[in-house]
């Protein structure tokens, strides 16, 4: 445990597991890490917001945590982002991901491919909704075949496997898009249809309230103005004050690339996903 002292408040942090976010193309497991103190979390449905500038390390952590918490070979990613696919390092992150499981096409007996569940690419990229006038929406056809794939599962009647059939990945979106009425939705009845969305942005006004209000993890690196720091803590309403948030924050993103984790079901905080924080009074 280490202690650092801000003013009359003393910072506890307690060591709760030895995850680093290292390049997310390196390795993997063939299961999420499910140990105790998960690196997110038990449960395999929430909506996870992450706010960061640019150069921040935020789609790197990001990688990091699907290919370690929540991709298995049964799971699918989708990803909506216009810049993601066009980064030299996101597109060897995507190519690693595709090759560690994304099974081999299955051969009917006359040598042809067997088109099937099991031949699924796992790893789907679109740049937009709608890429041009006229065009299908995606989205939508992605929700479809993500509630038809989770078809008959219930509270009565649960997925066998602890693990999101499907990843939403929406990062820096239009606003237009953050703000329709399909995100909206998808924040309310994601774990209807087995997905896991996972929202990232420059700025925490892109999310649509619905979004933010409903946020199950919130990450945070270095570089928010303060006012929109304002917004977050009244968005989350984590259990400190505003002063102590600000300690927390700072403390947690003062080295390059580390940030702020807030778990705001349990009320809990971390710096990185290695670290709990605590704050008292001296």
């Amino acid at each position: 445990m280490c202690i650092f002292f801000y003013e009359s408040k003393m910072i506890k942090t307690n060591k709760i597991n030895n995850e680093k976010v290292d390049p997310y193309w390196a390795k993997g497991e063939d299961k999420p890490v499910r140990k105790e103190h998960a690196l997110i979390t038990e449960e395999p449905y929430l909506n996870i917001i992450a706010c960061a500038p640019v150069k921040s390390g935020k789609t790197t952590a990001l990688f990091h945590l699907i290919l370690r918490n929540f991709m298995t070979k049964d799971t699918k990613l989708v990803i909506f982002s216009p810049s993601i696919g066009g980064d030299e390092k996101n597109s060897n992150a995507i190519e690693a991901i595709r090759s560690k499981f994304n099974p081999k096409p299955k051969k009917s007996k006359d040598n042809t491919k067997v088109n099937s569940r099991n031949n699924w690419d796992r790893v789907i990229l679109h740049r937009k909704f709608v890429d041009g006038e006229g065009e299908e929406n995606m989205l939508l056809k992605e929700l479809d075949e993500a509630q038809d794939q989770h078809k008959g599962y219930s509270e009565d009647n649960p997925h066998p496997y602890s693990y999101p059939q499907t990843i939403m990945w929406f990062d820096d979106l239009g606003d237009d898009e953050f703000k329709s009425h399909e995100i909206a939705g998808l924040s309310q009845t994601f774990r209807h249809s087995g997905i896991l969305p996972l929202y990232s942005s420059q700025d925490w006004k892109n999310f649509h309230p619905k979004t933010r209000n409903n946020a199950g993890i919130v990450l945070l690196w270095k570089g928010i103005p303060v006012e929109r720091l304002k917004d977050i803590f009244f968005d989350v309403q984590p259990n400190v004050t505003w002063k102590d948030f600000i300690k927390l924050y700072n403390h947690a993103t003062r080295e390059n690339k580390s940030f702020l984790y807030i778990d705001k079901i349990n009320k809990k905080m971390r710096r990185n996903l290695d670290e709990e924080l605590f704050i008292k009074s001296v």
